[in-house]
């Protein structure tokens, strides 16, 4: 398996294709004919069960339902609800999790800023991978066994692998050096309460003595509740005197504006006051100090303060475990899981205006006890969900979040190029598109810090992007599978031809790889004999005669371009 390094988005290699075939293609490439269906509404025009099955197979798997898949869904032997069980039970569908969870927590990382005397230059990277993922593997530990999702703020654990229980001092069951992320507890004392508890997660988002941990208090509310502070529309009339800090404390007291915020807020800053001030500074003993759970801080606080812990108002002792259990009973949390998910399947800012559809998935996730995979079942299966298009007989607010196309999110055009051609971009264990921030963002990414949401926009440095990442898994596999001579059970795309055949010669052969690449890349259920496979061995032809001959070659310009094509990039 070859792991090609990234090139910077600037390089430019030799252009093998002519600017005419280029264009040529661009004609070709253009989806199937084919009437949609009509919903039961009548108010919407929905997706062919094959590319319906695309869809589902991009944004559950990050991947391409199989040839045999299609052709059976084609023929009538396989549903679409009987392939929505089977996703759901993939592997590949625990790992899509890992990112739909990162969009709420924006955790993940590719660096450790503090405490680097703590550890080694070279596990930089390993930590960081570690750190950034214990909320999210909390979240992807819930759906793979089958356990509530209220327990992301109520669970008496956490979740570890060994790099990670070294960092934070975490009772690791595994071995030594073990990647299996597995149920654990810290070794401080401090109770367990799901993601409150997590010294990752207050690593991500940090306090000053100033703040006193209302950014972290909000950030709590904005994760699990959708109630994000900084967003009320608040007016008030406030001057710093000279003691700025006293004065911003009887503000947050007594001030009517401020109070709009802080009446809630500050009771729930009180819960947090046991977790350390920082991340700050590189030495040991500043990671020492940030790596401590004080039983004492709220007390403290609260002689400090004049204030006692609560929820919107209601009384509390507290405990991070009280307030995990009173985000788990609000009627908000599993709301704001259901338009969460929602907004992530439908690729659209999701809001009052979908509030029907909403409730009743609220209602879906509730009655299954908050089961994340029936509330995903029951948002896929939504006319929203499949919709390509409109009738008459929609409103405007029904039409709001209905696109011809999904655009592929950079995440899942890794773990699709990987699915399609066996080949990474960047390292296998942490592909480009998906943990690089470097080509993340070009493709509508984020870092989670400067960048916190996804950009769904068709722009230039998208396209590019994506042209880069299929021309490097191209060349990886005309190194592996075409110059190489690996066994067949470890090929990907030649599964039918070697690709050393004479086009000429072989030309049933050749047409009949093509048409397999058509079904897989695209969904398009082509034969041999169709119009655009016979164009595309045409073009394969013409790659020949420009490659002096190499039958090969030729392979990898037209396998460059069927990757480019915008079908697999908009789905």
């Amino acid at each position: 398996m070859s792991s090609r390094t990234p090139q910077p988005l600037g390089f430019k290699r030799r252009i093998h294709l002519p600017i005419w075939m280029a264009i040529v293609a661009c004609l070709v490439f253009q989806p199937v004919n084919a009437e949609p269906p009509l919903s039961d509404t009548g108010k919407y025009e929905l997706l062919p069960d094959t590319q319906y099955a695309v869809r589902l197979a991009v944004d559950l798997l990050g991947a391409h339902p199989t040839v045999g898949d299609l052709e059976a869904i084609a023929g009538g032997t396989l549903t679409t609800d009987e392939l929505i069980e089977r996703y759901l039970d993939d592997e590949r569908f625990y790992h899509r999790l890992l990112w739909i969870a990162n969009d709420f927590f924006l955790t993940e990382r590719t660096d450790i800023p503090f405490f680097q005397e703590t550890f080694d230059d070279e596990m930089e990277e390993e930590l960081a991978a570690s750190v950034g993922e214990e909320p999210l593997r909390l979240f992807q530990y819930l759906v793979s066994h089958d356990l509530p999702m209220t327990e992301l703020a109520t669970a008496p654990y956490t979740v570890a692998d060994s790099t990670l229980a070294k960092f934070w001092g975490i009772d690791y069951p595994g071995p030594e050096g073990g990647s299996e992320w597995m149920k654990c507890h810290y070794m401080d004392g401090r109770p367990h309460s799901g993601v409150l508890s997590m010294q990752s997660f207050y690593f991500r988002y940090d306090s000053t003595a100033a703040n006193k941990q209302r950014g972290r208090a909000n950030h709590i509310t904005r994760i699990f509740l959708d109630d994000n502070h900084f967003q009320r529309n608040v007016s008030l009339e406030f001057r710093l005197a000279n003691n700025r800090e006293s004065d911003i404390d009887n503000a947050v007291r007594y001030n009517p504006g401020c109070l709009a915020c802080h009446a809630s807020l500050e009771g729930i800053v009180g819960h947090l006051q046991a977790v350390q001030l920082g991340p700050v500074g590189e030495s040991t003993q500043e990671f020492d100090d940030f790596n401590v759970y004080s039983h004492q801080g709220i007390e403290r606080w609260q002689l400090i303060s004049e204030r006692v812990p609560s929820y919107y108002g209601r009384p509390s002792d507290g405990k991070l475990t009280t307030l995990g259990k009173y985000l788990a009973n609000d009627p908000r949390f599993s709301y704001t899981m259901a338009k969460r998910m929602l907004a992530a399947m439908v690729q659209g800012l999701v809001d009052h205006r979908e509030r029907e559809l909403i409730v009743e998935l609220d209602q879906i996730f509730r009655d299954s006890e908050f089961r994340l995979k029936d509330l995903i079942r029951a948002i896929v299966k939504t006319d929203l969900y499949r919709a390509i298009g409109v009738t008459e007989e929609a409103s405007e607010d029904e039409a709001r979040l209905v696109q011809p196309f999904r655009v592929i999110t950079p995440e899942q055009m890794a773990t699709l190029g990987y699915d399609l051609t066996g080949q990474t971009w960047g390292s296998k264990a942490r592909p480009s598109l998906e943990y690089d921030p470097s080509y993340k963002i070009p493709a509508g990414g984020y870092d989670g810090i400067i960048i916190d949401k996804r950009s769904h926009a068709i722009t230039p440095m998208l396209l590019l992007t994506y042209q880069r990442h299929a021309e490097a898994i191209a060349d990886d596999v005309y190194d592996f599978e075409l110059r190489g001579d690996p066994p067949s059970s470890e090929k990907t795309v030649f599964t039918l031809a070697s690709g050393k055949e004479d086009p000429v010669q072989y030309q049933t052969l050749v047409k009949t790889q093509i048409s397999q690449m058509c079904k897989r890349f695209y969904g398009q259920m082509v034969g041999p004999s169709s119009v655009e496979v016979g164009e595309l061995y045409d073009l394969l032809l013409d790659f020949k005669n420009d490659d002096n001959g190499s039958v090969t070659r030729a392979w990898r310009d037209l396998l460059s371009l069927m990757l480019r094509d915008p079908r697999i990039y908009f789905y």
